[in-house]
């Protein structure tokens, strides 16, 4: 009687660390997926907030570091990067859905790419604001998204703290 209880609990120890491990395991990938989803936030709205927020501030900071961005009407300044903003969660949702084939062949280059045309696009059809050189708009763009990324990585990991 007493071996079959002492089976038993060795049994659930196994059993116990088994779990343990497959917890462990499953917190670094819940940890990876939370860091290289798109998007800041689970609702919709509030996603595009922040992100507009977000691209709002690192627009103003790249545009203060770099003085690659020429802003002459602030109005057109805020139109400009909530059109970017828009541009870039309707296309970026599509290339995912559609295209992440592709993405993941390229490893990020093509988001680069659409990037860079997305924010040519909108800073072209905004009225205040104006690239002088094509080297401008790429220079300001890896600038940008660099500081961009590290940014969203803060607050994503910073999130994924919080949920433990």
């Amino acid at each position: 009687m007493r071996d079959d209880d002492d089976r038993n609990q060795e049994d659930i120890e196994k059993e116990l660390h088994d779990l343990i491990e497959q917890l462990k395991h499953q917190q670094k990938k819940d940890k990876l997926l939370s860091v290289t989803t798109y998007g800041l936030h689970k609702n919709f709205g509030l996603n595009v907030l922040l992100m507009y927020l977000v691209n709002l501030l690192l627009f103003m900071v790249t545009t203060g570091l770099t003085s690659l961005l020429k802003v002459s009407e602030v109005p057109g300044f805020f139109i400009g990067v909530l059109l970017f903003t828009l541009l870039e969660i309707i296309v970026k949702m599509m290339v995912f859905r559609y295209l992440l084939k592709y993405v993941l062949q390229s490893f990020g280059l093509l988001l680069l790419v659409l990037s860079v045309v997305l924010m040519y696009a909108s800073v072209s059809v905004t009225p205040g604001l104006a690239f002088i050189k094509v080297t401008d708009l790429i220079g300001f763009s890896i600038v940008f998204l660099g500081l961009r990324f590290m940014l969203t990585y803060y607050v994503k990991m910073h999130q994924f703290k919080l949920r433990k």
